[in-house]
């Protein structure tokens, strides 16, 4: 009897820790999905890029910091901590090592337009798909001081980008971030 009462124990135990490792699971999947969720809680978010975009991903992208001539620095995305050309882990938050962006003669700016095409538009649609919207640029209206961000199509050698393509949009960090 004794055994009985062992093995439904043991087995009521086991069905408990794989109720609660596919409950976990659940959760950190959704959680994960809320991030880019619409704000209905439903769906997620889906952006049709614009025409003129490459559908294949940057070679780069980052947010602004500086211009010198005809090359944009940005401090490339990273999803997780910088380090910093010393060995050190760059904990400040600030760039540990920015990407040179060469501008040249051919190379085509693209600035994207929308967050300001939906915000002059009536809300018809309360979720989930959008498309992107573009128009052309110039490289004397990136300032990096408009809390800018960018993504670029070219050739890269070492901590130099050649650039074909640079598509870039303001007001994309929060203010006060270095």
């Amino acid at each position: 009897m004794k055994r009985v009462i062992a093995f439904g124990l043991g087995l009521s135990l086991m069905a408990l820790l794989v109720a609660a490792a596919v409950v976990g699971g659940q959760w950190l999947g959704h959680t994960a999905a809320v991030s880019t969720s619409a704000p209905s809680g439903k769906g997620q978010w889906v952006m049709t890029p614009a025409a003129d975009v490459p559908r294949q991903p940057a070679d780069a992208d980052g947010r602004v910091v500086w211009l010198s001539d005809n090359s944009i620095f940005l401090c490339p995305s990273s999803s997780g901590p910088s380090v910093n050309a010393d060995g050190t882990v760059n904990k400040s938050g600030a760039c540990a090592q920015a990407l040179e962006v060469v501008i040249a003669h051919d190379t085509r700016l693209l600035r994207d337009v929308t967050t300001e095409t939906y915000a002059s538009r009536p809300a018809t649609q309360t979720c989930c798909a959008f498309s992107q919207y573009v128009s052309e640029g110039a490289l004397r209206d990136i300032a990096p001081e408009q809390r800018m961000c960018a993504q670029v199509w070219g050739e890269r050698r070492g901590e130099r980008l050649t650039a074909r393509l640079v598509v870039y949009w303001s007001n994309c960090y929060p203010a006060g971030t270095n």
